[in-house]
């Protein structure tokens, strides 16, 4: 292929469709697997690291046979790989893939993924190196510097990550996904096989290019680790922060991950179109702002926080590839730095999926990342340290030390007398101070800046403020739970992420009022008000929260909660915190597991009533809202028995979703959004959706000539989710 720009053409158009095949392949296998496990945030979490674990498996494979391997060699082995892969081309679960009865199902689904998807995906995932390394030998005018092909393969990614949402997953059964998904492999396939002739051609040129290879020194390669891994922490931390600290939005966790990309895509590209200098200039200022903010507990509003952490991730991710970009070997050492780049980004998987749930209350690992993202960069001059600056260091460290001087005096931070929450905020104004000092030499001591912010971040765990009425906070795979004490220790209420979950007056002899969104005079109270009453009344209700719809239950009915979540149900039973379970219900059960799962082991006919109130922050787990979920509610509810839908969202509207399904079932079916009639600012009730769907008209009692229950929408455009088709976005309210 003489023409170099057709031959630019064609590894770059590979480079791109393998990426992107790469990418919706991750989106379309975590969608075929969630109805197995539920829908659990592990489900994702065990996705993501074995994606990272295979990527970097398949960086190993291209640095290993480039550089041990003649491309003669090279060639006709990986021609086997393709071969391998294809056979498991259309994707689909191996066989055996009923879902485990292990509470932990980390290793099944990690063997499910092996066996499902292993090869192909380890064939996509040697694509980028390997393809590379491959035009490095083709004597192409740019061969000897082929890192921008790297910035045409996530541009791929790019494509893939917008346009999922948006085009396919809307329009497209997954059936429908996978195989064209399998059509893209088979020519992407032929695209390897095309770029592999070109290479061969040229193996002579291996021979010597590999010849001036030499092995990078140890330190380099901790510090393309080091580069990759803050980044790759930075996107899973700033992702899980937003949506649990500041805002649930959906599809929030596309644009971290877009800005990521988009970080390779600049500073990989032939020309940066964004100076590294600037952004190395930029970033103090926006990631001082973020840990005063933390100590001093300021809020400019969600949309304005959102927008600096983003901000600041951005520029961060910048800092941090930019320096990769400048510190990448040449053609020769190609592979080496991908395998230890891939490195840094599976452990930054490890780190925030893995160690983070078991070793933090909060997600405290992104304000060590964004610290740790300011302590190493510029690189350039981080060198040893000069005496001068070894004043600085020092203002830093008495700043701290003052700071445990201050806390030492006391046992519990939490009871910090007013004196001394002042006398704390010295070493913090001390900090910051020098921190800014810092920023204004354009930031010549990453050092001393880190420790600044260290300082303050120190004291924003040892000092807290509004933090003092969490009475209980705990992490798991499911998320970040905490019980606050609230409207003057009054009331105690349930939090997951920035969605409240529950509440309960606390004093209260027989406090079994239920409060927010189960308000008796809210839709929920007047559904269970006007169905018809059946002595001995069985109930099912998946999701527990703080227990509060168990204020409901009468003597002589049994009442069974089904909850994914260990650490829900040990924060409801706890009498510390809610008594709902305890005072208000003669007899209660609590099955754990998903609620889906649970329920199919559940005897048919066997419930009277099915409240579904299961949430994830403020989602509702898709698979729960399918033709196949409302199968198995049907299957086990009495002849006349009704189910209850909590439909209340911020950001998407269900009512159309759950009225797909009933045209779709040919049910009866109605929703209100009724106030309950706040009298009293701080009471703890809430406005919310719910539904009511049965059999028949007949089976809704007074609901069904009650004006303020209104007929589900039903509109023959809206497509009935199922377990191969939802639309999330198109639910959107916005």
């Amino acid at each position: 292929m003489k023409r170099p720009g057709l031959l630019t053409s064609v590894y770059g158009l590979t480079l791109f469709l393998s990426a992107a095949l790469l990418f919706y392949v991750q989106l379309i296998f975590s969608r075929m697997v969630l109805p197995l496990l539920g829908g659990s945030p592990a489900v994702w979490t065990t996705c993501m690291l074995f994606f990272q674990l295979v990527l970097l498996l398949g960086y190993a494979y291209a640095h290993g046979t480039s550089t041990r391997l003649p491309v003669r060699w090279q060639i006709p082995l990986h021609f086997g790989l393709i071969a391998a892969s294809i056979a498991f081309v259309p994707v689909v679960l191996a066989s055996g893939s009923n879902a485990p009865s292990s509470e932990a199902p980390v290793l099944w689904l990690l063997g499910l993924l092996a066996a499902s998807l292993g090869i192909p995906f380890l064939l996509l995932s040697t694509t980028a190196p390997l393809l590379q390394r491959w035009f490095s030998l083709t004597g192409h005018p740019s061969a000897g510097n082929p890192y921008f092909l790297y910035a045409a393969s996530n541009v791929g990614s790019l494509v893939a990550l917008l346009s999922y949402p948006v085009l396919v997953e809307p329009w497209l059964t997954l059936k429908e996904q996978r195989q064209l998904w399998a059509w893209g492999f088979w020519i992407l396939c032929a695209a390897i096989v095309l770029c592999a002739r070109v290479a061969w051609k040229a193996s002579a040129s291996a021979r010597q290019v590999d010849a001036t290879r030499v092995p990078a020194a140890w330190s380099d390669r901790l510090w393309w680790a080091v580069l990759a891994f803050i980044p790759s922490s930075l996107l899973l931390g700033v992702t899980s922060y937003i949506s649990t600290d500041i805002a649930a939005i959906p599809f929030i966790w596309v644009v971290p991950l877009f800005l990521y990309l988009l970080t390779y895509v600049l500073v990989f590209a032939r020309r940066p179109p964004v100076s590294h200098e600037w952004m190395v200039r930029l970033q103090p200022w926006l990631v001082l702002p973020i840990f005063i903010g933390w100590y001093w507990s300021l809020s400019f509003g969600p949309g304005a926080l959102v927008i600096l952490h983003l901000a600041a991730f951005f520029v961060t991710a910048m800092v941090c590839h930019g320096e990769l970009s400048r510190r990448r070997p040449s053609a020769a050492g190609l592979t080496e730095f991908y395998f230890w780049l891939s490195a840094g980004g599976a452990l930054g998987g490890v780190v925030n999926g893995l160690l983070a749930p078991v070793l933090f209350r909060g997600v405290a690992e992104y304000p060590l990342a964004l610290l740790a993202g300011s302590a190493v960069a510029p690189m350039a001059v981080a060198a040893a340290l000069r005496p001068k600056r070894a004043v600085g260091i020092g203002l830093a460290l008495l700043s701290g030390a003052i700071l445990a001087a201050c806390t030492r005096l006391v046992g519990n931070p939490h009871g910090m007398s007013g004196t001394l929450t002042a006398a704390a905020v010295v070493p913090v104004s001390i900090a910051s101070a020098i921190a800014v000092a810092n920023s204004l030499t354009l930031r010549r001591r990453p050092a001393l800046f880190a420790l600044s912010l260290a300082t303050i971040l120190l004291a924003g765990w040892l000092v807290p403020s509004d933090r003092s009425s969490v009475l209980h906070a705990e992490r798991d795979f499911f998320g970040v739970h905490r019980v606050k004490a609230e409207g003057g220790g009054r009331y105690h209420t349930l939090y997951h992420g920035t969605t409240l979950h529950g509440a309960q007056e606390i004093g209260k002899a027989g406090a079994c009022e239920p409060l927010t969104y189960f308000s008796r005079r809210g839709p929920l109270g007047q559904a269970l008000a006007a169905l018809p009453a059946r002595e001995g009344r069985r109930v099912g209700v998946i999701g527990l929260g703080a227990g509060s719809v168990a204020a409901y239950a009468v003597p002589g009915e049994r009442w069974t909660f089904f909850e994914i979540d260990p650490a829900v149900e040990r924060m409801a039973r706890d009498p510390q915190y809610f008594r709902f379970l305890t005072d208000c219900a003669d007899s209660v059960r609590v099955v754990q597991g998903d609620g889906r799962l649970t329920l199919t082991r559940v005897p048919d006919a066997s419930l009277d009533l099915l409240i579904l109130d299961a949430f994830s922050s403020d989602a509702i787990p898709a698979h729960l809202l399918t033709r196949e979920a409302l199968g198995v509610y049907r299957a086990k509810l009495a002849p006349a028995g009704v189910i209850l839908f909590h439909i209340s969202n911020r950001h998407l509207n269900l009512a159309p979703v759950v009225g797909a399904l009933v045209r779709d079932a040919g049910m009866a079916g109605r929703y209100s959004s009724a106030s309950p009639g706040v009298e009293s600012p701080g009471a703890f009730t809430a406005a919310s959706v719910w539904a009511v769907i049965a059999p028949e008209d007949r089976d809704l009692g007074s609901l069904a000539r009650d004006s303020a229950w209104i007929p589900l929408p039903v509109d023959q455009r809206t497509r009935v989710w199922t377990d191969d088709y939802s639309n999330v976005w198109g639910a959107l309210g916005w």
